[in-house]
């Protein structure tokens, strides 16, 4: 990974995935925490509950809430909790929206912040964050052959893909037997990992869009607009011979053929960059509060 995406992720992560440093259910019902930190082991849209399943949880740093705690400065005690009111939040978060139907689409995961007790520290959720990269990269340098050679826009918006869909996405999402996507039953995201291999990422670019990622194929916004903006910086830098070591991201400008600058590589029909970030700054003002928190 190069450095100026590894300087860059968890500013980029905190801006779209929030600031949760408790534990919440995200929209399938796998309780989360940190900045989209799965902490369950379970099937979506389920209920299970054992050890195994809550693993990743009883390894992290709980610490009980103190006076003053909330989402953008969370104060604790600095007393560990113990393995069972680690387990009893847990359990208390999964099954929350099997008593009320619904409460784990609510307000983006902020209806959990008050229903436990437990929460991770500032040290304790960028270490979450660092080990949770590190595990990504380690992932995508062993299945993407082209990944540490690639443009520092195109290794963003990979990871990018991976934090919403796991770093396995290639080829862990595989259609089901009754429903083919193409001859011999081909993983999805088949095309995709291709264009990326072969550092084609004009083509990756467009095929890079996913369910929940925001818009359509056509008219993308949120995440797939903002990948489809790094794959074409990639794209222009592979073209033009730019430094692959700079994060053109969020601007959409990176060198052309011609030698020049260009900015006209956001997709027709597709928001800018910085109408894109508007819609995600939830998180970076929390981050920032947070960065503050670590480096005083």
């Amino acid at each position: 990974m190069r450095a100026s995406v590894a300087n860059s992720f968890f500013d980029f992560s905190a801006k779209r995935e929030g600031f949760t440093p408790f534990m919440y259910a995200d929209t399938l019902n796998l309780v989360t925490t940190g900045i989209g930190n799965l902490i369950d082991g379970g099937p979506r849209n389920g209920f299970v509950v054992s050890p195994e399943v809550m693993a990743k949880a009883l390894a992290l740093p709980w610490k009980h809430k103190a006076a003053g705690w909330s989402p953008k400065n969370p104060i604790t005690d600095n007393v560990p909790a113990s393995t069972g009111e680690i387990v009893d939040a847990w359990t208390t978060t999964k099954l929350q929206a099997q008593k009320d139907p619904g409460f784990n689409t609510r307000s983006s995961g902020f209806a959990y912040q008050n229903l436990t007790n437990l929460s991770l520290d500032m040290q304790g959720l960028k270490a979450l964050f660092d080990r949770t990269l590190a595990n990504f990269n380690a992932t995508l340098v062993s299945e993407y052959p082209t990944f540490e050679s690639a443009p520092a826009d195109a290794q963003q918006a990979l990871l990018s893909m991976s934090w919403a869909m796991g770093p396995a996405f290639w080829p862990a999402l595989r259609p089901r037997p009754k429903e083919p996507v193409g001859p011999g039953n081909i993983p999805f995201f088949q095309g995709f990992k291709d264009a990326f291999d072969k550092m084609d990422f004009a083509k990756a670019a467009e095929l890079s869009f996913f369910s929940g990622g925001g818009g359509t194929r056509t008219a993308r916004t949120g995440r797939n607009a903002e990948n489809v903006i790094m794959f074409r910086n990639a794209d222009a830098v592979m073209k033009g011979g730019g430094d692959p070591n700079r994060l053109f991201f969020p601007g959409a400008v990176s060198p052309t053929p011609g030698g020049g600058l260009a900015s006209a590589l956001t997709p027709s029909g597709l928001p800018t960059a910085a109408k894109v970030g508007l819609g995600a700054g939830i998180g970076f003002g929390l981050y920032k509060l947070g960065k503050w928190w670590l480096e005083k």
